[in-house]
């Protein structure tokens, strides 16, 4: 195995089953030309700057009701399409990264494991799980500020009270 020669201890401490760290270990090696196990006990670098982070929200009906046209959206520009093409490539659900929401259900679809309208409910289903899994990941970190920005019609007065917003801070 590649990655026993070029790091040893990389190789030890990754399953040899686990691909993608071991891609991983070897595109860092590719990179740096340095094993991948010797930035493990480098302490990190500190970033030169204080980052703000802002998040948008809408009520929730809003935001189903676009997570539901962005869906209609996409398959009418061609999802289905586009994973009809790349399973004829020999692409499948056994990629990582297919296994997200919109591919993996339409290659249920396309494998006759579902029906259309099944594929389509079911895409709209798992985005807003998603978009609510991640709500609530954001919402329990303080260092977010949170801004109502559901009218997209006054992005620009929202831009400016988060501007505003920023150079009170400093």
């Amino acid at each position: 195995m590649e990655l026993e020669r070029i790091d040893p201890a990389a190789a030890v401490a990754i399953h040899p089953k686990d691909w993608h760290r071991t891609l991983r270990a070897l595109e860092v090696y590719e990179i740096t030309h340095k094993p991948f196990s010797s930035f493990k006990d480098q302490p990190p670098v500190p970033p030169d700057f204080e980052p703000d982070f802002i998040g948008l929200t809408c009520e929730r009906q809003r935001l189903y009701r676009m997570i539901e046209q962005r869906v209609d959206q996409m398959l009418q520009l061609g999802l289905v399409d586009e994973v009809r093409q790349l399973q004829s490539r020999g692409y499948d659900l056994s990629l990582n990264a297919l296994q997200t929401v919109g591919y993996q259900e339409v290659f249920y679809y396309l494998n006759q494991q579902i029906s259309y309208s099944e594929m389509v409910d079911l895409i709209k289903k798992h985005t807003r799980h998603y978009a609510k899994r991640q709500l609530t990941w954001f919402k329990a970190d303080p260092r977010i500020a949170w801004y109502k920005g559901a009218d997209l019609s006054k992005i620009e007065l929202l831009i400016q009270s988060i501007v505003e917003d920023l150079k009170n801070l400093t």
